[in-house]
Formats: structure tokens, sequence, C-alpha cells
């Protein structure tokens, strides 16, 4: 049985990697951490897509600019 456990959580951290630990972590240690730490996630995947869509919307502006100095 302990052996399954090991399997799974060596699994998940090669998966994973440093985040999939740390989400093990915040499971075992309790659910409020892991709570902190999936809205944590959350907010930096939200940033993220944010920035990406202003970058598109920034190559469009300067795709326009470029056909307006043209």
């Amino acid at each position: 049985m302990i052996e399954k456990i090991f399997e799974i959580i060596g699994n998940i951290l090669k998966e994973y990697g440093i985040a999939g630990g740390l989400l093990l972590y915040f499971l075992w240690k309790d659910s409020r951490t892991f709570e902190l730490f999936r809205n944590t996630m959350q907010k930096i995947a939200d940033q993220l897509e944010s920035m990406q869509k202003d970058q598109t919307e920034l190559k469009k502006d300067m795709e326009e600019i470029k056909k307006f100095i043209k």
C-alpha cells in the first residue's frame, strides 16, 4: 500500500514538477492552505491570460502603425 502511494507521489512529481510537489504538500497539510494555493495559481493564470490579450492587441496596433507609416 505504501509503495503504491510513493509511486503515485513520484509520478505526480515527474509529471508536474515543483507545482505538483507543492500541491501534494498543501493537500497533506490542510485544505485552507490548499485553497490559498489554488486561488493564487488562478490569479496568476488570469494575469497571464490578460497579458496575452494585451500582447495580441499591441501586435494589432503595431501592424496598423506600420501600414500607416508606409
